[in-house]
């Protein structure tokens, strides 16, 4: 948190532009959090950053309309939309609410979300396009600023050239052959997205409530309640989908008895490694180590310090440290934390 509120707090004041910090939900959905609770926990850690950075002195107006989002869009495309209206709304109301936000960009859900994730299949993946397609679909009714797709081959690895490319088009077809992004917020006024909306709303406040009354994001997570929210809802999840009470084209659903289709695997470059392996031998041969031990003993006195850590950070850049050595000194500082097992 510390090294985070850094960076927001030094950038604030040398680079006003830069955006700099993007709070992520994809994780969390991936791991097994519903819509609900992966959006609801997202939300609490942005809260927990501008908390943060008005202690340590920030106008909320100068650094607030700076964050931005990453999410995941599952296949539900009503309930996707619904979500995403009801985070642009909630976190609207909590800046102004909470932080006294003044400015109208302090108020904006700026997000970029992908389409895919944990909900494409790995049996029958040629049908992740369809999957992808509706998610994308989702993310411009919603209103996403920035939108991709994954692979359809997600469920084995990072995706091949033609994947990607494929990938690439689908959002094309959406954004140059429908008229769906030329309207904004298309479903407002429907019954039903309307109710959604603000259902969606409700059940979000709940969670983040719920987390603000355990004293916020990082005391949430240092109880384990993160961990155990996302460790539950991933079961219940499985579960469902081994029930067949959660349909899976594919997996539970219209299952393909022959063997799953042959999937052509990414293949990294087989020089990448040895080149880059080189190029850091290079560097730690030709920098200057003593120059390189001084500013990685700066960086350790600033850290025992409390002080914030960018400008040590550059120093140590400009000098060749590594972040392996960096690292190092931060870890014998702070220490590190240990994952909660839950049970």
């Amino acid at each position: 948190m510390k090294l985070a509120v850094d960076a927001i707090e030094y950038c604030t004041k040398n680079m006003p532009r830069f955006n700099h910090i993007s709070v992520a939900e994809a994780h969390f959905r991936d791991a097994g959090a519903n819509s609900v609770t992966a959006a609801a926990f997202m939300i609490a850690d942005a809260l927990e950053y501008v908390k943060w950075g008005v202690e340590r002195g920030l106008e909320v107006d100068n650094f607030a309309s700076r964050i931005s989002f990453i999410l995941y869009a599952y296949t539900d495309v009503l309930e996707e939309v619904a979500r995403l209206r009801a985070l642009r709304r909630l976190w609207a109301k909590l800046m102004r609410e909470r932080f006294g936000a003044k400015d109208p960009r302090s108020c904006m859900f700026r997000f970029a979300i992908c389409a895919g994730g944990a909900s494409f299949a790995k049996r029958q993946p040629q049908l992740n396009i369809v999957r992808g397609t509706l998610g994308l679909l989702a993310c411009v009714l919603g209103g996403g600023q920035t939108i991709w797709m994954s692979g359809i081959d997600e469920g084995y690895e990072i995706p091949t050239p033609e994947t990607l490319k494929l990938s690439v088009r689908a959002a094309q077809i959406i954004a140059e052959e429908t008229s769906t992004p030329d309207v904004v917020d298309p479903l407002a006024g429907s019954y039903y997205v309307e109710w959604l909306t603000d259902a969606m709303e409700e059940r979000l406040l709940a969670k983040i409530n719920k987390i603000d009354e355990m004293g916020g994001a990082l005391e949430a997570i240092k109880k384990g309640y993160y961990s155990r929210e996302i460790t539950q809802e991933a079961f219940e999840w499985h579960r469902k989908i081994q029930r067949g009470e959660i349909p899976w084209v594919g997996e539970n659903l219209y299952v393909e008895e022959e063997e799953d289709a042959k999937v052509k695997i990414y293949e990294p470059f087989p020089d990448r490694e040895r080149k880059a392996l080189e190029s850091l031998e290079t560097v730690r041969r030709t920098r200057d180590e003593a120059d390189v031990g001084r500013v990685l003993r700066v960086l350790r006195e600033a850290a025992e310090a409390g002080q914030n850590l960018m400008p040590y950070f550059i120093d140590a850049v400009k000098a060749y440290a590594t972040v392996g050595e960096m690292s190092t000194v931060l870890r014998e500082v702070y220490g590190e934390f240990e994952q909660i097992t839950v049970i």
